[in-house]
């Protein structure tokens, strides 16, 4: 079993034991939105040794939650797992992803240069067809299983691609092919 030496920031329980069937590693668990300062005090004791690893549910809360503990520790590392590998039919979270789906996310951290936002532009994603057409939902779907940014509407799509120092050259070589598995 391999280990996960920084501390992992999940949602619930029942994510901290999914991950604990896969890794041998350490999780702290948010209860869900609350995140209290208990929650973000203990963050902080980690954050700098061994390190932190958001890695929440991929839908609104999960976002929120990320955001709230970004804003206060901003060189914690990221991990997704795009929304369409961890779902039922009615559920959304880190404990309904598949196992190579989970660990792909582990594997591909990432930690966002909060200083580095600019470069693309939303006029770089609507000229690329990541805003504004009807299938950008899917390519940025695409591009959140080749970096490290979640599934996410435009803005966000444009932040996180800016903090990870991707270029426009880069994306337009990207094959947005409608057989991917997104």
């Amino acid at each position: 079993m391999k280990t996960i030496q920084e501390k992992v920031v999940v949602e619930g329980k029942h994510d901290a034991a999914r991950l604990k069937a896969l890794y041998d590693v350490d999780c702290i668990i948010t209860h869900g939105t609350s995140l209290d300062q208990n929650t973000l005090d203990l963050i902080g004791k980690y954050v700098d040794h061994p390190g932190v690893i958001v890695f929440t549910d991929p839908d609104a809360p999960g976002e929120m939650i990320r955001k709230k503990i970004m804003a206060v520790y901003p060189q914690v590392k990221h991990a997704h797992i795009p929304k369409q590998h961890a779902h039922t039919e009615t559920k959304v979270g880190v404990e309904h992803g598949d196992d190579a789906s989970i660990c792909r996310s582990l594997n591909t951290v990432a930690s966002y240069d909060m200083a580095h936002s600019d470069g693309l532009t939303m006029k770089d994603m609507m000229d690329l067809g990541l805003s504004g057409q009807s299938d950008s939902q899917y390519k940025r779907n695409v591009l959140s299983t080749i970096y490290p940014i979640g599934s996410t509407n435009a803005k966000t799509c444009l932040k996180r691609l800016n903090y990870l120092h991707i270029r426009k050259e880069e994306l337009e070589k990207i094959d947005y092919g409608k057989d991917r598995n997104v």
